[in-house]
């Protein structure tokens, strides 16, 4: 409020006239805050104006906002994150778009929202989410994501639906079987001097992390999905013909037409004496570091005398190792003290680590055949020793591996197939072993030691040229539900 100089001019002569000084300032304030009063009123009635204006404008839209487009699936479904979903926004004539919605169904349809999973579970502002609560979906089963826009009035748009999508099994996993190699005239002889990849002729998979065709190449899995993967070979063998000659068929597993180091499985001996006319060819292992778009093969080649050898079914099983599982993987050429693998006195073999996770603590330069487990639990231990004698002198060797926690071998923790007869070419082998170290406390060392058998010829022996030893170890997970057994005897007895 502005005071005029006539008002002020009047209240001058009105304290001259004899008017008290106390009435003068009275009205002066009166005339004041009536001003100020009056500019309140006028804004509230401003304000009302414009509350009756949008409470028009909110109850006059009735228009939905455009359907989101462009869906897109942004998370990894091998990874466990199919639900993240992003979307190029809506547009609304109305107030605009206020939020989204985003629900899982197992259609296209709004009829087929799973249980915790509706729309009033997902309210986001931007144009991308995820569900982070457990919804308790099924492996193998189609899902899809709906996505839809709401406005200012509450207007929902039309939902726009995802392409379908999956949640993996727990450890995806790839098995493959078959009989013949790739070698054109006799395929069904895995006793060959060249080395040929096995044919799969039977598959089952998890196409979110591998690829086979029964048709095209059929003897490579290939992977679809970066990472770690455990693998397992068995080659049941028997002789087709007899005539005296000791055989020995040999395994390789190649990555991209390549020999890995850790894959080489030579405990196929095969006497073909005194009724001796069947062994069987393994190998166990990790394949680190994967690519998608990488292949696996694996090759049968002769390692001792001419002569066909069949198999009833050769099988190859491939598992992904999620991120979550905790693995120790590491390689070794030699024992700590340096003289090879088939010496009267045990030496551990030193390793060189590859992959360490926190349940277990290794170095490569001190004390490098020692591994701590540092997590009290029950670990699966999967161990690979390749044989090679440079020289036969037709004595036989065969040398074993014990799994030995702070010195002391764990309860059937021997690997005893090193069995090389240095006659008719026979001068290579591998020692295996597979199993579980029952309740490992933390702080305990782990080592892998190599002796010459009791009863045969001691005498170095070295790793095959271009392989390597190998140890994996994994901490079984109490929520892997798996079942440890240990026996002694058959049904029947001890023999």
């Amino acid at each position: 409020m502005v005071l005029t100089k006539r008002f002020m001019k009047t209240l001058i002569t009105k304290f001259r006239s004899g008017v008290p000084l106390s009435v003068v300032f009275h009205l002066l304030i009166f005339v004041i805050l009536s001003g100020c009063l009056d500019k309140q009123v006028e804004k509230y009635k401003e304000i009302g104006k414009s509350s009756d204006n949008s409470s028009t404008v909110a109850a006059s839209d009735t228009t939905p906002p455009t359907k989101p487009t462009s869906l897109t699936l942004t998370g990894d479904s091998c990874l466990y994150q199919t639900d993240a979903t992003s979307w190029t926004a809506s547009t609304d004539s109305g107030g605009g778009v206020s939020y989204y919605q985003m629900a899982i169904s197992t259609s296209t349809n709004i009829s087929d929202i799973i249980s915790g999973g509706g729309f009033s579970s997902s309210v986001v502002t931007g144009t991308s989410a995820q569900f982070t609560t457990e919804l308790g979906l099924s492996a193998g089963t189609n899902y899809y994501s709906l996505v839809r826009a709401v406005d200012a009035a509450g207007n929902k748009s039309n939902h726009a639906v995802s392409a379908s999508w999956q949640i993996p099994n727990d450890n995806p996993s790839a098995f493959l079987t078959g009989t013949e190699t790739t070698e054109a005239g006799t395929p069904t002889n895995f006793n060959q001097a060249t080395a040929y990849p096995i044919v799969w002729s039977a598959s089952s998979f998890a196409s979110c992390h591998f690829s086979h065709s029964l048709s095209v190449n059929p003897e490579q899995l290939s992977i679809t999905h970066d990472g770690d993967y455990f693998i397992s070979v068995t080659i049941p063998l028997t002789l087709s013909d007899v005539n005296g000659i000791r055989r020995a068929v040999s395994l390789d597993v190649l990555v991209n037409g390549v020999s890995v180091s850790q894959g080489r499985g030579d405990s196929g001996y095969i006497r073909q004496g005194s009724g001796h006319a069947e062994a069987s060819v393994h190998i166990a292992t990790l394949l680190n570091d994967l690519s998608a778009g990488d292949y696996i093969e694996v090759k049968a080649i002769q390692e001792a005398s001419i002569g066909t050898v069949t198999t009833s079914s050769a099988s190859l099983y491939v598992e992904y190792v999620k991120p979550s599982r905790s693995i120790f993987f590491a390689k070794g050429s030699n024992t700590v003290g340096g003289s090879g693998f088939n010496l009267a006195a045990a030496d551990a073999i030193s390793w060189t680590e590859v992959k360490e996770d926190t349940d277990f603590t290794h170095s490569d330069s001190v004390s490098p055949e020692n591994i701590t487990i540092n997590t009290a639990g029950d670990y699966l231990i999967t161990a690979n020793l390749p044989l090679f004698m440079a020289s036969c002198d037709s004595k036989r060797r065969s040398s074993d591996i014990k799994i030995k926690l702070d010195g002391v071998t764990i309860a059937g923790g021997t690997g005893a197939q090193g069995y090389i007869r240095c006659a008719e070419s026979h001068d290579s082998a591998t020692v295996h072993f597979s199993g579980v170290a029952k309740s490992v406390m933390a702080g305990q060392v782990l080592t892998v030691t190599a002796q010459a058998g009791t009863t045969i010829t001691t005498g170095a022996l070295n790793v095959i040229a271009g392989t390597e030893a190998s140890i994996m170890i994994e901490k079984i997970s109490s929520a892997d539900n798996i079942l440890t057994v240990r026996g002694n005897r058959t049904v029947a007895s001890t023999d």
